[in-house]
């Protein structure tokens, strides 16, 4: 009687007849159904940001983003990365060590051949982003987590843009 009263909700009651309680049971049934094919699952894919000096990588980040979001897009989630150095850099690297007068806040500066790359695994989403400069800021207190600020992602969309124009 006890698991009878636990099946109410899908419309059986022990008064009902076997016919009476069919087109209740499958109006259930498609009406559950329905709700979920309606919500996709999506799932993450993990990106690799690194920024390189010539040749070298000095800034590495990682990301997750959205399985479904187009790969022309994730240029976008750059704002939001937390890069740490990979303690490498050939010694010819030119980075520039500054502070910003007005936060104090650090500024590392990357002159030369600058290259942004954003994997999935090991497999390039965009091709290599070449800029001639980068600077990106200290985060919080750490010397290990470095961002990049939004003119520098927008500088970036500027040339992903020229390079799709030709």
């Amino acid at each position: 009687m006890g698991f009878r009263l636990g099946l109410a909700w899908l419309g059986y009651h022990s008064w009902m007849s076997a016919r009476t309680r069919l087109p209740i049971v499958l109006a259930a049934a498609v009406l559950l159904s329905a709700v979920s094919c309606t919500q996709e699952h999506v799932g993450q894919r993990l990106l690799t940001i690194q920024i390189e000096l010539d040749g070298d990588v000095v800034f590495q980040g990682i990301r997750g983003v959205p399985d479904d979001m187009p790969n022309g897009e994730m240029w976008k989630v750059l704002g939001s990365v937390s890069f740490e150095t990979t303690g490498t850099g050939g010694e010819n690297a030119h980075i520039g060590l500054s502070v910003e007068a007005v936060t104090g806040t650090p500024v590392i500066s990357l002159e030369g051949d600058v290259v942004v790359r954003i994997k999935h695994v090991d497999r390039e989403m965009l091709l290599p982003i070449p800029l001639e400069r980068l600077s990106l800021k200290q985060e919080g207190k750490s010397f290990s987590s470095w961002f990049l600020e939004e003119v520098e992602v927008q500088r970036i969309w500027g040339v992903l843009r020229r390079r799709r124009a030709n």
